[in-house]
């Protein structure tokens, strides 16, 4: 795969993850599967500029498990900005609704590190779409 496929890859499979998971279709048990995705070095700034750990993210997904019902995310517009022996530079926009009718739409960039147990989140940026 190239980098831009290994990247795409990555983004569009954390995101079912993630999808299943506020939508409730995921087991519990799924939790470990998706943290483990993430860096123990993790950070993430949030639309609205707030800061997050690791064990911020995982409070987060125990908080929201379940509560989105009908929760979809689409991405596209997947773009490769860098890459090395070790890291992925990406960007994306990410389109989420429920069966609610809420829809929001975000660009996100994700610094994500090739290692040996695969791909592994080590920073995301997201910004609100209008």
């Amino acid at each position: 795969m190239t980098d831009l496929e290994l990247a795409r890859h990555e983004i569009l499979e954390a995101h079912v993850a993630i999808e299943r998971w506020f939508a409730g279709s995921a087991a519990t048990a799924d939790l470990a599967a998706l943290m483990a995705r993430f860096s123990e070095d993790f950070c993430m700034i949030s639309p609205i500029g707030a800061l997050f750990a690791k064990a911020d993210v995982r409070a987060l997904f125990d908080r929201l498990y379940a509560t989105r019902p009908g929760f979809r995310i689409t991405i596209d517009d997947v773009r490769l900005h860098g890459a090395s022996t070790d890291s992925l530079l990406a960007t994306y926009r990410e389109d989420q609704s429920d069966a609610t009718g809420n829809r929001t739409s975000r660009r996100s960039s994700a610094v994500i590190e090739k290692g040996s147990a695969g791909l592994i989140w080590r920073h995301l940026h997201e910004t609100w779409l209008t």
